[in-house]
């Protein structure tokens, strides 16, 4: 199991913690294939495996897709969407993928992710058009999802999803009766209902919001029609309410609150009529309904301009483009469809493909928003711009993987980023870089520590750490080398931190805390006693002067510091106490764990089983969580022969979702052997925790020699981020084993 050792920003506080979290297991890294360009323009790409920045700049392309899969099913749809719909090519396609989306809606359905199962059928809708829907022509798929979305949601009272489900039941079954009673009823409900609102605003923004919820999925005319009629209504009853007063006698806060939302309403008015017409596709249409409102407030001129151009222009790309940001900060689906419209009309214009790669960014599709930054250099090599917003974007990317866990996916998005930086500083030396190399090469070593490429981790954060007072990386650096036993070394990096000094003296504080604490770990695992507590004692001292000064946010950290302060001290009471206040603040995972595999890496049954216990009940940890801290208090009672607690187990007698831990469990129930245990543990990280639990078990069989052994070999995996690891570490030095 996996934690970061990084540190947060504390704001204006501070800017480094600890940050301690593990990584899911069985992760899977994903590489990101870059879509094929049907664009008659580009037909003749060359075909390579890498990018170059030279004047010949060649893009990687793949062969058009001949299996859909579950793996490519997202790199499918982008392509459907920019092909041109109604031809028998799309229509295969779309078949294809709605197969594909049917069989992982039904799985999701079957695991109870019912969210995840309207997200599928969701998506499969924005695969046809109003016409389709109405007609029918949705084929069996978007059938057996209907049936299941009405049945679900509609006894839940989900008035927006029961009312698409119905649309489309009723345009595939349209000899069916009971469809439209059903629906007939539940519009004479949406309206009856709301009559019992006391407060008309709230009556009509609540209606409104039901039929826009419809509207940007299913866009038929019954439900465009209902929403620009409630538009209206709400045009007309907020404009008298403001211009007559309707606000008196209301307390304050309401009144301000009805004020404010009221203008706020009447201001979107023109936004929110082209939206609609957009929706319906015909955003050109709604020039007269918003032409009613010139002069009156909600007028939008700049919005109506636009509007106009697409009348006296209907092929013009560039409206399209317009209308794309006008949608692009509230409905980035929307705003991805402008896009698309604009490029079929004008596809070698290469600002139409940064357009949908920068949507697609917004929505965190990484992969799709790189497949057309690379269209975009296809179309158009020489322009720089196209580079930085690629820079950004797999800076980003990497980021996202880095915090989602999926160090091997970071490791890949890192390499392509070194690969355009690089060539960018060759073809365009005399700009600006968006990515800083050491910021790079910082990242990189942190992916590295992550993933057990110490060598490689240890240059990296050496080489970011000396060019810049990096703390992060230098602490991270710190780590490496006291596991590597470099004690000297380590000392040298941790005397380097307590002398950093930063414009807040709050943070400079925190640093030198975290510094001399380290520095003191360092002198006890040298045997140097009374070093340790004099380090130990600077640092307790100054964290005591910093306490009042921190921010909740941050307070379970320091009062878990202050706990093992305390107790490298011989303050048990006062650490146990600490530890206590602790797990009472937010960010309770990383602190249970912090807590809990300190305790045991100290071999301190009872703290543990104190702060193991308060963890047990906590329904804010989520049950993988408590699986492990199960295995870890459950280990140190066979340690030391103490097992006459049986509230641990019930972490996997209760329930039982069969993933890892639940394996872990079974093998330390043993319900499971050994062997069956290693076909489960299908990855690097899985056997290194394999060991260390292992380790336990013989240490409970009295099997001292192995479990010594065992407890080097999780040391000497490299995977020093992990939990498992730091506590090896600390039972060997605790029991003078470490060599």
């Amino acid at each position: 199991m996996l934690y970061f050792h990084g540190y947060y920003n504390l704001l204006i506080f501070m800017s480094l913690q600890n940050l301690q979290r593990k990584i899911k297991n069985g992760k899977k890294v994903v590489i990101s294939i870059l879509i094929s360009l049907l664009l008659c323009f580009c037909h003749n790409a060359p075909r390579t495996s890498s990018i170059s920045l030279q004047e010949k700049t060649t893009i990687p392309v793949i062969p058009e897709i001949q299996t859909i899969t579950p793996e490519n099913l997202e790199m499918a749809m982008r392509r459907l969407q920019d092909m041109d719909a109604g031809g028998t090519d799309y229509k295969n396609l779309r078949d294809k993928i709605l197969s594909i989306i049917e069989s992982k809606h039904k799985s999701a359905v079957e695991a109870k992710k019912t969210e995840e199962g309207w997200d599928f059928f969701r998506n499969a809708l924005k695969l046809f058009t109003p016409e389709e829907i109405l007609a029918g022509e949705t084929g069996e798929h978007i059938d057996s999802m209907a049936k299941w979305a009405y049945e679900y949601y509609s006894p839940l009272g989900d008035e927006a999803r029961s009312m698409i489900s119905l649309i489309i039941l009723i345009g595939k079954h349209p000899e069916n009766q009971d469809y439209r009673n059903k629906y007939t009823t539940l519009i004479n409900w949406i309206t009856e209902a709301r009559k019992s609102f006391d407060d008309d605003v709230e009556r009509i923004a609540n209606t409104i919001e039901i039929y826009k919820q419809v509207a940007s999925v299913v866009p038929v005319p019954a439900v465009t029609t209902k929403l620009l009629e409630l538009y209206d209504e709400r045009y007309k009853y907020f404009s008298k309410m403001l211009d007559g007063g309707g606000m008196q006698g209301l307390f304050f806060s309401d009144a301000y609150m009805k004020y404010y939302f009221a203008n706020y309403s009447l201001d979107k008015t023109t936004y929110d009529i082209v939206w609609v017409y957009t929706k319906m596709g015909v955003p050109q249409e709604s020039f007269d309904t918003i032409t009613k409102y010139k002069g009156k407030r909600g007028y939008d001129p700049e919005i109506a301009k636009i509007i106009n151009e697409f009348i006296q222009n209907p092929s013009e790309a560039n409206n399209w483009l317009k209308l794309s940001q006008i949608f692009s900060d509230v409905d980035t689906d929307e705003a991805l469809e402008c896009c698309r419209r604009g490029w079929k009309i004008a596809p070698q214009d290469y600002r139409f493909a940064l357009c949908i790669a920068e949507l697609y960014q917004k929505q965190q599709i990484f992969e799709g928003a790189e497949e057309y930054l690379n269209i975009a250099r296809v179309i158009n090599p020489g322009e720089p711009e196209i580079y930085v917003k690629l820079m950004k974007l797999l800076w980003d990317w990497s980021g996202q993987t880095i915090k989602d866990e999926k160090m091997g996916e970071a490791i890949n998005v890192l390499d392509k980023l070194e690969k355009v930086l690089k060539g960018f500083e060759s073809r365009w030396p005399e700009r600006k870089t968006p990515i800083v190399w050491n910021e790079l090469i910082k990242r990189r070593g942190e992916v590295e520590y992550y993933t057990g490429k110490i060598e490689e981790a240890t240059e990296h954060l050496r080489i970011a750490g000396e060019n810049s007072e990096d703390t992060e990386s230098l602490f991270l650096l710190g780590k490496i080398l006291t596991f590597k036993k470099q004690l000297d070394e380590a000392n040298s990096v941790y005397e380097r931190i307590s002398k950093v000094h930063r414009d807040s003296k709050i943070e400079t504080r925190y640093l030198k805390i975290q510094a001399l604490q380290k520095i003191g770990d360092i002198e006890r695992l040298k045997g140097h006693k009374k070093e340790a507590t004099n380090y130990y004692s600077k640092a307790l001292e100054i964290l005591e002067s910093l306490l009042p000064y921190i921010s909740l946010d941050y307070l379970g950290e320091l009062y878990s510091m202050e706990g093992e302060l305390n107790f490298r001290l011989g303050n048990k009471e006062s650490a146990l106490e600490s530890f206590r206040t602790a797990v009472s603040f937010s960010d309770k995972v990383n602190i249970y764990g912090k807590i809990l595999s300190f305790l045991m890496g100290a071999m301190d049954i009872q703290s543990m089983a104190e702060i193991y216990h308060l963890a047990y009940t906590d329904s804010e940890i989520p049950r993988k969580w408590k699986g492990y801290f199960s295995l870890w208090y459950i280990g140190l009672q066979k340690m030391l022969k103490m097992e006459n607690d049986p509230i641990p187990y019930q972490v996997f007698s209760l329930t039982k979702e069969n993933d890892w831990v639940d394996k872990l469990g079974d093998y330390y129930r043993g319900i499971i052997s050994l062997e069956e245990l290693n076909k489960s543990a299908l990855d690097t990280e899985k056997k290194v925790e394999m060991k260390f639990y292992r380790a336990m078990l013989a240490a409970g069989e009295g099997k001292k020699d192995e479990f010594y052994k065992l407890l080097r070999e999780t040391i000497d995996s490299g995977y020093y981020a992990f939990y498992e690891t730091e506590i090896a570490f600390e039972i060997l030095s605790e029991n003078n084993q470490l060599k």
